[in-house]
């Protein structure tokens, strides 16, 4: 399945990941070019990085960690024109693209490198996806130009004849640009105009062809493409060919360019917003795809682009050099209009939610808003859906209803209409003008208040109305907590600590900012005291503000494990629009035990583990978010799941952080159970190569985990999974099992602190037991437990649970933190010590010869620490703690 030698060498940060998204349904894994990552340099090494070659980048320890993904190639990402660097936009020729051989997942590539000096940011080179919808073969007018009111605009202003020379970038699958209703406003790129004649297409009476006049192999431009004549095919073909016919290569965009800019008042065809600006088409993705969007902004925005259409995008597709382009582009005056998504739901979608981009929602043309398209505070504005005529591939005409890839051109026809009338205006004054002018819809709405934008966009009063104002109001949401500053600085949140919070805000309001944004926080949670509730703030418009350090709190010296909710109310001298009161989780670090599994499905055992530890009277805290740190924990369950053939089904180590908090917690004598088929024998070492000084993930934690070698294994069936006499698992047998994924089943070799748990017949070692030198203690198994099928007792999977939770708790000191907590364990000696447990009474300590027959009374004692007298044997012991309530 994937190759069996570990990249112990390689100095990559490699993180896998699987980043959700979808168009529709929300769940679907997202696209990311395979064998490609995005690298960005910092400002510093632009010099020494641009002379770059196939083999690397001319950095002696960077070249050497590439060279073991096997580089196939290394371009720049978005191929900036140098003639236009500007200084005060984001610089997009220190990004770059490298291709590579290594069977190693793109997202695992592309967090690499990070301790590395060089590097500003690294990710996926993601793919986005057309927003289309089904066809609506049913032909009648395009009512939706009367409900803006476009007749009137109209007679104020056409945009007839390009007397300006305003420029619609259209970035999508491509136009049929020899359509009859678009031919007539294909932009001609004068750079290439090599014979002076004013065109670079014509009609040689039977077709529209290239002037040959034109046509020479040289960039005459010298924008970095040769015979760029009407723009650009980015994606050619599945290997990233390129030409400069951007001809449509699924139909999805040459539905969207009739919206934005078909020709009108021609006696032919259908009218859109703008009579007769310009449209630049741009073809960005092989197969009906968007591969390539990004950098066809760049091209756009380079080359002249006043508003810039993307019907496309991703959900859960952030990007940092995404973001960059936009905010390169915005700063070269192209205005980016963008579709909101078509997922019935209020998660941003990108490019719409990055800053600087306008968010079109769509409603019907009365006003309302279209049940299935995504709405909420990154929204700007909406248009009318309904019976929108457009141009198809077969040089026919077609009606398209209802979603957002065919509003966004209507908002970016608009805007082109705006900025024809008024070509001396700025971006921020164009979309000023779209977003303050539209026809206010609460009222249809009563549901949507504030989440599809400001209105119903109008072309009348887009046109007419002078100096409108947005509404003078803030749509802010928590964009991210990030990690909380507690006083020790080690990540965990613990008892009796102090903390505060770190917050990146987002407001997605065009042109309306506050230097004087009141921040309340608040909650019910009774362990947590607020010490400090209020922070003043600013915010900037359209973009992120951070609030660090803002407030600060303290945990009860009583508190649990648990995730404390806190409430964030905004106010501020301008009405907050939208969810003025945030809520957002931090995670309380009381002890106890955690139980993390990556998703709760079948093939994770998190619940199984929590359910039966609870009913054995276990203090447990089950998370399916991978804390920063276990520091304090009487045992931690790290359920990891089994390999999937498709990928949907696995998580793994996938950030150094991880492999950094489980280091930690058992050098700190941690005790810790893994499971995965996948998780610790292979993966570790291959997705995260280098996680510090040098040493893969396995060679961190393969030590204190007991395991000498590993290998990625095979299939495998369990007919004979048996139990060793020296192991926890002594007496146990399980010989079959309902786990459907049995690939890549890591088999392992013992170090001298570990012992083989279980043995597969016919197989090998699949758990290892692990006493260690720093006191802890681990058992790891490469099958999934919730999945065993129970054999006759005590070969069950609840035995064997409880058993790993007795040799977990045979020394070290224990957290008992709630009114009446059970702690179970083998002991090998009879002195036993524990922690204090607030507001006791007393202890019990109980022990039994075998802790499935059940526990008997050894003694009450009120300290906190047991010695018994020498004639006792060795049993199994527990200490209960007895309290008068918290």
């Amino acid at each position: 399945m994937k190759e069996s030698k570990h990249l112990l060498s390689l100095t990559l940060l490699l993180l896998l990941g699987s980043l959700l998204f979808s168009m529709e349904i929300q769940d679907k894994i997202t696209n990311y070019e395979p064998n490609r990552i995005v690298v960005k340099f910092k400002p510093e090494y632009k010099a020494q990085v641009q002379n770059y070659h196939r083999a690397g980048f001319g950095l002696s320890d960077l070249d050497r960690a590439l060279s073991q993904i096997d580089i196939t190639g290394i371009d720049s990402r978005f191929h900036p024109n140098p003639k236009k660097f500007r200084a005060d936009l984001p610089d997009l020729s220190l990004i770059y693209l490298i291709d590579y051989k290594k069977n190693v997942s793109p997202y695992a590539v592309a967090v690499m490198l990070m301790q590395y000096k060089y590097l500003e940011y690294a990710e996926p080179a993601f793919i986005d996806e057309p927003l289309a919808t089904p066809d609506d073969t049913k032909y009648a007018l395009s009512t939706y130009l009367t409900t803006m009111q476009a007749p009137s605009a109209w007679d104020i202003f056409k945009g007839e004849n390009d007397t300006i020379g305003v420029v619609l970038g259209h970035v999508d699958t491509g136009v049929k640009w020899t359509h009859p209703d678009l031919i007539d406003n294909i932009w001609n790129n004068p750079g290439e105009d090599a014979d002076h004649d004013g065109t670079t297409v014509y009609y040689n009476g039977s077709a529209w062809v290239w002037d040959p006049g034109d046509v020479n192999g040289v960039d005459d431009d010298h924008n970095g493409y040769i015979d760029d004549l009407i723009g650009w095919d980015f994606e050619a073909n599945s290997s990233h060919g390129q030409r400069n016919d951007p001809t449509d290569g699924g139909g999805h965009g040459t539905n969207t360019a009739g919206i934005a800019n078909a020709r009108t008042n021609n006696a032919t065809g259908v009218a859109s917003i703008p009579w007769n600006v310009k449209l630049m088409p741009l073809s960005m993705g092989y197969g009906g795809e968007v591969t390539n969007g990004y950098r066809g902004i760049v091209y756009a925005s380079e080359n002249g682009a006043d508003v810039i259409n993307c019907s496309w995008g991703g959900i859960k597709s952030w990007s940092q050099a995404n973001e960059d382009v936009i905010a390169n582009a915005y700063g070269r005056g192209s205005i980016i209009c963008a579709a909101a998504g078509n997922s019935n739901f209020r998660e941003p979608l990108f490019p719409a939610a990055y800053p600087k981009v306008v968010a079109v929602g769509s409603v019907s043309n009365a006003g309302v808003h279209i049940a299935g398209t995504s709405y909420g505070s990154f929204v700007d504005v909406s248009a009318p859906s309904q019976h929108l005529w457009t141009t198809t591939m077969s040089d026919t005409l077609i009606e398209r209803t209802g979603f957002t890839s065919y509003v966004s051109p209507i908002a970016t026809g608009l805007s082109g209409l705006i900025k024809s009338a008024h070509h001396d205006w700025s971006n921020d004054q164009v979309v000023n003008q779209l977003i303050a002018t539209c026809d206010n819809i609460d009222a249809s709405n009563p549901t949507y208040l504030n989440k599809i934008g400001d209105g119903r966009i109008n072309a009348y009063q887009a046109l007419s109305q002078v100096n409108p104002l947005v509404h003078q109001e803030l749509r802010l949401i928590v964009f991210e907590a990030l990690q909380s500053s507690d006083a020790n600085a080690n990540n965990a949140i613990e008892r009796g600590e102090e903390f505060s919070l770190n917050l990146k805000i987002r407001n997605y309001t065009h042109g309306v900012s506050s230097n004087n944004v009141t921040f309340t926080l608040s909650t019910t949670d009774t362990t947590i005291t607020i010490l400090n509730d209020t922070a003043i703030g600013t915010v900037v418009s359209d973009g992120y503000s951070i609030l660090s350090n803002a407030f600060q709190c303290r945990v009860s010296n009583y508190a649990t494990t648990h995730n404390a909710t806190f409430t964030l109310n905004m106010t501020a001298d301008l009405p907050v629009a939208i969810d003025s009161l945030q809520s957002f989780s931090v995670l309380i670090n009381g002890g106890g035990i955690f139980i993390w599994e990556g998703r709760a499905e079948a093939g994770y055992s998190g619940r199984k583990i929590r359910d039966t530890l609870t009913s054995h009277g276990y203090s447990v805290f089950y998370d399916k978010v991978f804390p920063a740190s276990f520091h304090g924990y009487s045992a931690v369950f790290l359920s990891f799941g089994m390999v999937s053939t498709s990928g949907n089904n696995v998580t793994r180590f996938d950030k150094v952080s991880m492999v950094q908090a489980v280091k930690d917690y058992l050098m700190e004598g941690g005790r810790l159970y893994i499971e995965g088929n996948d998780a610790v024998g292979f993966d570790i070492g291959f997705y995260l190569p280098d996680v510090g000084d040098g040493l893969s993930g396995a060679q961190t934690l393969w030590p204190l985990l007991g395991i000498s070698t590993a290998s990625d294994g095979s299939s495998n069936t369990i007919n004979g999974l048996a139990g060793q006499p020296l192991a926890l698992t002594n007496g146990l047998s399980f010989t079959s099992t309902a786990q459907t994924k049995l690939n890549s089943i890591d088999k392992y070799t013992p170090a001298s602190s570990g012992g083989v748990a279980f043995i597969e017949s016919g197989y090998g070692n699949v758990a290892i037991q692990n006493y260690g030198s720093y006191d802890q203690k681990s058992f790891v198994f490469s099958y999934t437990l919730a999945e065993l099928n129970d054999s006759a007792s005590p070969s069950t999977r609840d035995s064997l649970i409880v058993r790993i939770m007795h040799d977990f708790g045979a020394s070290g000191n224990l957290m008992l933190c709630t009114p009446e907590v059970t702690i179970e364990y083998v002991s090998d000696t009879v002195s036993l010590s524990w922690d204090a447990v607030p507001n006791a009474l007393s202890y019990r300590i109980e022990s039994s010869e075998n802790p499935y027959s059940g526990f008997t009374l050894e003694t009450t004692v009120a300290e906190t620490s047991w010695e018994a007298p020498e004639t006792y044997p060795q049993k199994f012991y527990r200490v209960i703690a007895k309290t008068s309530g918290l």
